[in-house]
């Protein structure tokens, strides 16, 4: 199942030298876990930098995004297995 979502989601992550790397993401009351980040990519959005993820959780794969300007983590889509 396919679901388009953008909803602002509390995010565990590491920001370390230069990069990012989601661990785990809080939606609707209900924490996942990152096993895996297959894609991530950057893409402008005025002067903000959003950085994307394709995070694995044990579930499904989850589209979630950091933008630079707000540092507001959001959820923007996701795929249920």
């Amino acid at each position: 199942m396919y679901q388009k979502v953008d909803q602002k989601i509390r995010v565990l992550a590491d920001f370390y030298n230069g990069s990012i790397q989601p661990r785990k993401f809080r939606w609707d009351n209900k924490t996942y876990v990152v096993k895996r980040v297959h894609l991530s990519h950057q893409e402008r959005e005025g002067s903000a930098i959003n950085y994307n993820f394709a995070a694995e959780t044990e579930g499904g794969i989850y589209k979630i995004s950091f933008n630079s300007e707000s540092l507001f983590w959001t959820l923007k889509e996701y795929f249920l297995e």
